[in-house]
C-alpha cells in the first residue's frame, strides 16, 4: 500500500504537469498512454524515454528544466541542517510537501514555473500520447523514489546525503565529530608515524584504506590525513624555506602545500574565490572540443547500432557531459559528427548514427508514372533511389521486376530496401486515394521541425527523405507522397522548383503548366474548321459536333502553340494534365459525355498527324495516353461531387499529378 508520501510524489508530479498544460487530460488518454511500451531514463536536467509505436519503430521524448545551481543547493542543505526533523526524513527519503516549503522559503521552486518538452512523432505536446506515457510513468518512478527528482534538480542521491551529513556532524556542539571518525582519524595518525620511508605499494597495502579517508576540503578534523597515512617521505635533507632559513622536513612542507591546496578546492568549490589561469602558451598541441568529443561520439553509434538524436549524445559522451551545459556542448558535437566515418551519418543537424540503420524495415510506396510505363523503368527522380543515395548504396535496376510484374500507370509498388530489394505490385484499382494524405501531413509536421535543426534552414529532398527515415518515417504506415508532392499538398511547406530545397515559408507555389509559348498559333482556326468539315464528312450528330469542338477549344486555350509543329511535343505535361485533371470535371459541367474526350483527343491528334505528317512521333505519347481508356475511366469514376470534403478533392488531384510525376510536372511550366 503507498505512503503518504508516495502519494504526494506522484500527485504533485502530475498536479505540476497539468498546470503546465502537460499530461492526460481525460481517463482515456491516460489508459491510452499506459498501453504504450517504452523505457524511461532520468539524468540531471532532463526525462527521456524511448517509446515503442510498433514492432520496429519508436520514437523519442524528452522533458527538460533547469537544474538548480550549486549555490542554490548550498542555501538548501544549510538550511535543512538547521531542522532536525526535516533533516532526518530527508536522509530517511520521507520527505514531501515540507521540503517544497522550506524551498520556497529560500527563493526556489522544487518544481520549476516552466519546462521544455519535445517528441519525435511531431504530433505536439497537447495531443502526444507519448509524453502523456513519459509523464504518467515518472509518477511512478518519483513515488518509489522521490530522490530521482532531486537528481533531475542536479543532486545526486549519494552527492546530497554527503552534503547533509557533512552539514549535521559540523553543527554538533563543539564540532565533536562520531567516534567511528575519530578512531578512524586515530587510524590515520597511527600509519604516518610508522616512520617507515615512503613505498608506492604501501598506498594499497597499507593498514589503512585510502578511500575511507575523509576528503571534505577544509571540514575534516585532520586535513592532511591522506598524506600522512603515506609515512614519511625518503628524502633525508631538511629544506630551507625563506624568509627565515628555517629547516623544515619534506613531509611537513607537503603537508602545509596539501592544507593550502585543500583550502583553495574548497573555496574554489564555494564560488569564495574567482578561478586563477596563468597566461602563456601552455605546451603541446591543442586539441578542439570537437577532436576530444568525436571518439566517444563514434563509440556510441557504433554500440547504439541506430539512430541517435543528438541531444542524446550529450548525456553518453563524458566530455560533452563534463561542459555542463548542454547549449555549450551542442557545436563541438555536432562539429564532431560533420567527420565521421563513411558508415555514420548526421542526418539534418538533427540524427548521427550507422546509415544501414536509415533503411532498416524501410519501405516505400512508389506509383509508376505515364514517363516511366513508356520506358519501362523507374525514374531516377524517386524517394527510394534517394534513400539508396543516402546511404551510400549503388542503385540496383528495376527494370527485371517492371519485366515481372508488368506495371500500368497508376498501380503501386511497395518497394522494400531492408537488406536487399523486394518489390511487390498494388493494382491501381486496389489503391485508396486517400491514404497518403495523413501520412503527407505527418511528413510535413516532421519537416518543418527538421528545417529548424539543419544548418542552412532548408533541407533538399535527398537530406529530407533521409531525415525522415531517421525519424521513423517509410515504416508501419508513414508511408508519405514522393516529396515533391508533399509540398505541393502540405501548407506551410515550400519547395524551390529549380534546386528542389524544402523550407517552412507558406506554401507559395502549386503545380502549374506554361500557358506562355513563343508566339501564337497562327493557322489555329483554319486547322479547327478542316477538321469540323472532316467531321461533318464522316456524318457525325450535331450534339457531337459540338462535343468534339468544346473539347479542342478548351484544350487550345490550355496549349496556344503550335500543334502542327514538332515542337508540340513540349505539350507532353499540359495534356496529360488536361485529360486526367481537367477533362472529366469540365465534360461533366457541360453535359458531354466524359468517356468520349479521349476518344475525340485522339482523332483530334490523328487528323493533325494526317495534315503534318513530321509531328508523327512529337504526338506519339499523346496518342498513347489516349489509349488508356481504363486509367480514364478510373478517374471518372473517382470524380468528386461538388459536395465532396476538400481533402476528397485533393486526393483525385494529387492521383493525376502522381501519374505524371515530377519528371513532367516540375519541368511542365511555372509555379504559382
Amino acid at each position: 500500500m503507498a505512503t503518504e508520501t508516495q502519494n504526494w510524489w506522484a500527485e504533485r508530479w502530475l498536479a505540476w504537469g497539468q498546470a503546465l498544460g502537460l499530461g492526460p487530460e481525460t481517463e482515456g488518454q491516460a489508459k491510452s498512454a499506459r498501453r504504450l511500451e517504452g523505457e524511461v531514463e532520468i539524468r540531471p536536467g532532463r526525462i527521456s524515454a524511448r517509446v515503442w509505436v510498433s514492432e520496429r519503430r519508436r520514437v523519442n521524448v524528452v522533458f527538460k528544466v533547469r537544474p538548480w545551481s550549486e549555490k542554490e543547493w548550498r542555501k538548501l542543505l544549510d538550511a535543512a541542517a538547521t531542522q532536525p526533523e526535516l533533516a532526518q526524513r530527508l536522509l530517511a527519503g520521507t520527505m514531501g510537501a515540507e521540503l517544497e516549503e522550506l524551498a520556497a522559503s529560500l527563493g526556489l521552486a522544487l518544481f520549476p514555473d516552466s519546462a521544455s518538452v519535445g517528441c519525435s512523432c511531431g504530433a505536439g505536446h497537447l495531443h502526444c500520447r507519448h509524453l502523456n506515457y513519459l509523464l504518467s510513468q515518472t509518477a511512478e518512478l518519483l513515488a518509489g523514489n522521490p530522490y530521482l527528482w532531486l537528481m533531475v534538480l542536479g543532486q545526486e542521491r549519494q552527492e546530497l546525503l554527503a552534503g547533509l551529513r557533512g552539514r549535521l556532524a559540523d553543527a554538533r556542539p563543539g564540532g565533536s565529530r562520531p567516534p567511528a571518525a575519530e578512531a578512524e582519524d586515530e587510524a590515520v595518525v597511527a600509519a604516518a608515524e610508522s616512520g617507515e620511508p615512503l613505498d608506492l605499494a604501501r598506498l594499497w597495502q597499507g593498514p589503512v584504506d585510502p578511500g575511507t579517508v575523509p576528503a571534505r576540503p577544509g571540514a575534516g578534523s585532520a586535513p592532511e590525513a591522506l598524506l600522512r597515512s603515506l609515512g614519511p617521505l625518503a628524502a633525508g635533507e631538511p629544506l630551507f624555506l625563506p624568509p627565515a632559513r628555517e629547516a623544515y622536513p619534506v613531509h611537513e612542507i607537503l603537508q602545509r602545500m596539501a592544507g593550502r591546496v585543500g583550502r583553495t578546492a574548497n573555496a574554489l568549490a564555494l564560488g569564495e574565490i574567482e578561478p586563477a589561469f596563468a597566461g602563456g602558451t601552455l605546451p603541446g598541441k591543442p586539441v578542439s572540443l570537437a577532436a576530444r568529443i568525436a571518439p566517444e561520439v563514434e563509440g556510441v553509434l557504433r554500440a547504439g547500432g541506430s539512430m541517435r538524436l543528438i541531444d542524446e549524445l550529450y548525456d553518453l559522451c563524458p566530455t560533452a557531459r563534463s561542459l555542463g551545459d548542454e547549449e555549450a556542448a551542442r557545436r563541438p558535437l555536432l562539429d564532431a559528427c560533420q567527420n565521421l566515418p563513411p558508415d555514420l551519418a548526421l542526418i539534418a543537424g538533427r540524427y548521427a548514427g550507422p546509415v544501414a540503420a536509415l533503411l532498416e524495415g524501410a519501405e516505400f510506396h512508389h506509383v509508376v508514372t505515364f514517363s516511366e510505363w513508356l520506358a519501362g523503368e523507374a525514374s531516377e527522380d524517386s524517394d527510394w533511389v534517394r534513400a539508396l543515395a543516402a546511404t551510400g548504396a549503388g542503385r540496383p535496376a528495376l527494370a527485371p521486376h517492371f519485366r515481372r510484374l508488368q506495371p500500368q500507370v497508376g498501380d503501386l509498388l511497395r518497394i522494400r530496401l531492408d537488406g536487399g530489394l523486394a518489390v511487390n505490385l498494388i493494382p491501381r484499382a486496389q489503391r485508396d486515394l486517400e491514404a497518403p494524405l495523413q501520412s503527407d501531413a505527418i511528413a510535413a509536421r516532421a519537416l518543418q521541425a527538421l528545417i529548424g535543426f539543419a544548418p542552412r534552414g532548408v533541407l533538399s529532398e535527398g537530406e529530407s527523405v533521409a531525415a525522415l527515415l531517421a525519424e521513423g518515417g517509410y515504416r508501419d504506415g508513414m508511408h508519405p507522397d514522393p516529396l515533391w508532392l508533399v509540398a505541393i499538398l502540405a501548407p506551410g511547406l515550400h519547395s524551390d522548383p529549380a534546386e528542389r530545397l524544402i523550407d517552412r515559408q507558406p506554401n507559395g507555389w502549386r503545380p502549374g503548366f506554361s500557358r506562355y509559348v513563343y508566339g501564337v498559333w497562327p493557322r489555329r482556326d483554319d486547322r479547327l474548321r478542316s477538321y469540323q468539315a472532316r467531321l461533318m464528312k464522316a456524318w457525325v450528330t450535331r450534339r457531337e459536333l459540338e462535343a468534339a469542338t468544346a473539347c479542342i477549344t478548351w484544350w487550345n486555350r490550355l496549349w496556344p502553340g503550335a500543334q502542327d509543329e514538332p515542337g508540340v511535343a513540349d505539350s507532353l505535361a499540359s495534356f496529360l494534365h488536361f485529360l486526367w485533371n481537367v477533362a472529366p470535371r469540365e465534360a461533366g459541367r457541360h453535359r458531354i459525355p466524359p468517356d468520349q474526350v479521349p476518344r475525340i483527343m485522339a482523332d483530334w491528334f490523328t487528323f493533325l498527324v494526317d495534315v503534318a505528317p513530321s509531328i508523327a512521333d512529337a504526338v506519339s505519347p499523346h496518342r498513347q495516353a489516349c489509349a488508356l481508356t481504363e486509367h480514364y475511366a478510373d478517374r471518372l469514376a473517382a470524380v468528386p461531387s461538388d459536395g465532396a470534403s476538400e481533402g476528397q478533392v485533393l486526393a483525385w488531384q494529387a492521383e493525376g499529378f502522381r501519374w505524371m510525376g515530377p519528371a513532367l510536372v516540375l519541368s511542365g511550366g511555372g509555379y504559382r
